[in-house]
């Protein structure tokens, strides 16, 4: 049995039993292979951008005797992707601008229709990759925050937005006196996991805080006209970090 990492094990738990996952830039197959190996799929798609990798992924999917259920291909992002192949989608290890990209070509050939599921774990701008499932009907159900090797990583699990009710009664909506500093919040940081006062947003919001307060006194102290103009900006940003911590604190539930 292969032995995932703790973020790509995250990522695996995300997938739904019984579902035909295709795994985007699934770099040395090891996500396919252990979905196939624990019984989560039948038949998985991998594909990556390079033909590395990929060599690399047939390599070990092979050497777990795993070419007859997990197909692998060449693909830029969905770009080789044949319809109804699949009907989850498992995107990690990329920056979130590339994931939005990826989802917005696969939106605008109309292949998203296929997937009943997204588990997308952005390296970076989250917020982006929040605000494009929300624009392409996907509603977030589910949100992992860990880490892995001293870093931070976040894997969350989206629905059609068909299935949105269910989605709300889990991660109900902000306070309508709050609502435009909520949803920037959510965006910024999981909505899923502020609302649920998850432990290790926790600890990464004070990190976070606790650097830039550092880095505005440094820059309060210098006196140029280029360090000041950074003090309107990391103001915003502390005072985005001090709602959301408050949030966790307060005690109520949103």
């Amino acid at each position: 049995m292969i032995v995932l990492s703790k973020r790509l094990q995250a990522v695996a738990s995300m997938v739904t039993p019984g579902k035909r996952p295709a795994d985007v830039g699934c770099d040395h197959g090891y996500v396919p292979i252990y979905l196939v190996q624990s019984g989560i799929a039948q038949t998985v798609l991998a594909m990556d951008v390079n033909e590395g990798p990929l060599s690399r992924a047939r390599e070990n999917i092979e050497k777990y005797g795993l070419s007859g259920q997990i197909k692998t291909r060449l693909s830029d992002g969905l770009k080789n992707y044949q319809r109804a192949e699949a009907n989850s989608l498992i995107i990690a290890g990329m920056g979130g601008l590339l994931i939005r990209d990826i989802l917005e070509d696969a939106g605008h050939r109309g292949i998203l229709e296929d997937f009943d599921e997204m588990i997308l774990s952005p390296h970076s701008d989250g917020d982006v990759v929040r605000r494009a499932l929300d624009f392409w009907g996907y509603t977030i159900d589910r949100e992992i925050m860990l880490t892995d090797g001293g870093k931070y990583y976040t894997v969350i699990h989206s629905v059609k937005a068909e299935k949105a009710v269910l989605a709300r009664e889990r991660c109900p909506a902000a306070g309508p006196e709050d609502e435009a500093d909520y949803r920037e919040q959510d965006d910024m940081y999981g909505g899923y996991l502020i609302r649920r006062k998850d432990p290790v947003l926790y600890q990464y919001l004070t990190q976070q805080l606790n650097d830039r307060m550092e880095r505005y006194d440094r820059i309060r102290n210098l006196d140029t006209p280029g360090a000041k103009a950074h003090l309107p900006a990391l103001e915003a940003e502390l005072g985005r970090l001090k709602s959301v911590l408050k949030r966790f604190e307060d005690g109520h539930k949103e």
